[in-house]
């Protein structure tokens, strides 16, 4: 039996993936992350979480170039507010940086 509650999550962001990477340690509370290519695993505070970042083509406005990228996240955890808690905390992070 399983006892593990599951979420899935897509966002679309305007920020680069360097400025992603960069702030994904505070968005998820882990300096170390597991990473091969387009997916970073990660468990913070009992959420199994993944995510899959695509770089998309920039949107322009006027004269604005914006970068895009696709974020999917899916969290496992023993509850629901775990992973909401974790998804507040990621969500954050990137909005206090402007993405």
């Amino acid at each position: 039996m399983n006892d593990q509650t599951g979420a899935e999550y897509r966002f679309e962001m305007g920020i680069t993936r360097v400025e992603f990477l960069r702030l994904l340690p505070f968005a998820t509370g882990r300096r170390e992350l597991h990473s091969e290519r387009e997916l970073i695993e990660g468990n913070t505070d009992g959420v199994e979480w993944s995510l899959r970042v695509a770089e998309r083509q920039q949107r322009r406005i006027a004269a604005l170039t914006l970068p895009i990228l696709d974020v999917r996240l899916k969290c496992m955890a023993a509850d629901d507010a775990r992973i909401s808690g974790f998804v507040e905390r990621f969500l954050l992070a990137y909005q206090r940086a402007g993405g």
